[in-house]
């Protein structure tokens, strides 16, 4: 028989891997279209994973109180998929890269950018959420 913690621990494993395979494709695809020297799609990726990754955590917090295992699986499975499909690694190593060969501007662009944009994803989809409800029940 399973435990518990042997399925909290191996199910976010596997989403995990689910969502590094995902990352690959997307990724793969947008150089494709997009080849410059700017890396487009990891900014884009790890924006988009923030954005979920405050939704995930704005919902479970709404049901914080009301926990069963079953919505403690989907979480972990959420943020296991969302932290294999985000790159934060890629990001400073194309961030490293830039530097390497002396692109110094766009290097510290996309530093800044890394640092900035995906935060800002995140919070938008936390607090948007969270100011709208605020709004609704003040009227």
């Amino acid at each position: 028989m399973m435990s518990y913690a042997y399925v909290l621990f191996w199910l976010p494993l596997v989403f995990a891997g689910l969502g590094a395979v995902l990352r690959c494709a997307i990724s793969d695809a947008i150089g494709r279209v997009y080849n410059h020297d700017f890396p487009i799609a990891t900014l884009l990726i790890n924006a988009f994973a923030s954005f979920i990754m405050g939704l995930v955590v704005f919902l479970s917090s709404a049901i914080i109180y009301n926990l069963t295992f079953a919505s403690t699986i989907i979480y972990t499975c959420a943020l296991g998929f969302l932290g294999g499909f985000s790159t934060f690694s890629t990001a400073i190593l194309e961030v490293v890269s830039l530097f390497k060969l002396k692109k110094i501007k766009l290097g510290l662009c996309l530093f800044i950018s890394e640092l900035i944009v995906p935060f800002l994803c995140a919070f938008i989809a936390y607090a948007g959420p969270c100011f709208v409800m605020f709004l609704l029940l003040k009227s």
